[in-house]
C-alpha cells in the first residue's frame, strides 16, 4: 500500500549543499521509487532558515492538505544559533522545548507516525561566526544542548528519534554547518534504517 511521507525542517532538510542528489530526503525518495513496488508520495517541505517558531506558524495547514502517513521533522539548528552576540540564542532553550511539544501535538493530531531527527555537529573553525552570515554563530556545545532537548521530548512522548550528532565528522560538512554529499548519504542511511519497518 502506498504511503505519503512528508519532511519539515530547515536548510539541511531542504538538501542545501548537496549538489549531487539534493539531500538525504531526495535520496530516500529515489531509493523507494527505484527499489519498491509501491508508489509512495514524498514531499520535502524544508525551508532555509526555518526555526521552531516559524514551523509552528504553517505546519497545521500543510499537514492537513497532504494527510501524511509518516511525518519527518528535522529542526533546531537555527534555533540553537547565536544571533548578533555569541551568548544570545535565536530561540531560547525553554521556548524551544515548548515549541517542540507544540509541533508534536499538531503533527500527532493528523499523523500516526512521527519521527524527529536530531541536530548535526558543526566545524567550529568555520561557524564562529559562519562564513556566509557574520551575525550567526554555531558551536557544538549549544548544538548538543538543543539536541538533548529534542531527545528528551521524544523519550517523554514516545516519539521516534534519529540521533545524528555522532554520525557526521568535519569532512562530511560542506561549509562547517551544512552536510555535503557524503554527509547527506549518511543521514539518508540512518533514516532509511529507522523507517524500514514503516515502509
Amino acid at each position: 500500500m502506498s504511503k505519503t511521507i512528508c519532511l519539515w525542517g530547515d536548510s539541511i532538510a531542504a538538501g542545501f549543499a548537496d549538489k549531487k542528489q539534493f539531500g538525504w530526503f531526495n535520496r530516500l525518495a529515489l531509493d523507494f521509487y527505484q527499489n519498491t513496488n509501491q508508489e509512495h508520495n514524498f514531499y520535502n517541505l524544508g525551508i532555509c532558515g526555518e526555526t521552531t517558531d516559524r514551523l509552528i506558524s504553517h505546519l497545521e495547514p500543510e499537514i492537513k492538505r497532504r494527510n501524511p502517513d509518516i511525518c519527518l521533522i528535522e529542526i533546531g539548528v537555527n534555533d540553537s544559533a547565536s544571533i548578533e552576540q555569541p551568548e544570545n540564542y535565536w530561540v531560547p532553550i525553554e521556548k524551544f522545548n515548548n515549541n517542540l511539544k507544540r509541533i508534536y501535538q499538531t503533527a500527532n493530531f493528523y499523523c500516526p507516525n512521527i519521527y524527529f531527527l536530531g541536530l548535526t555537529p558543526v566545524n567550529e573553525e568555520l561557524t564562529n561566526p559562519i562564513l556566509f552570515s557574520r551575525k550567526h554563530w554555531h558551536n557544538n556545545k549549544k548544538g548538543k544542548k538543543y539536541n538533548k532537548i529534542i531527545k528528551k521530548v521524544c523519550f517523554d512522548k514516545k516519539i521516534n528519534f534519529v540521533d545524528l550528532y555522532d554520525l557526521l565528522q568535519n569532512e562530511d560538512l560542506a561549509d562547517g554547518l551544512h552536510p555535503n554529499e557524503k554527509g547527506h548519504e549518511k543521514i539518508y542511511a540512518a533514516v532509511k534504517k529507522k523507517l524500514k519497518i514503516e515502509l
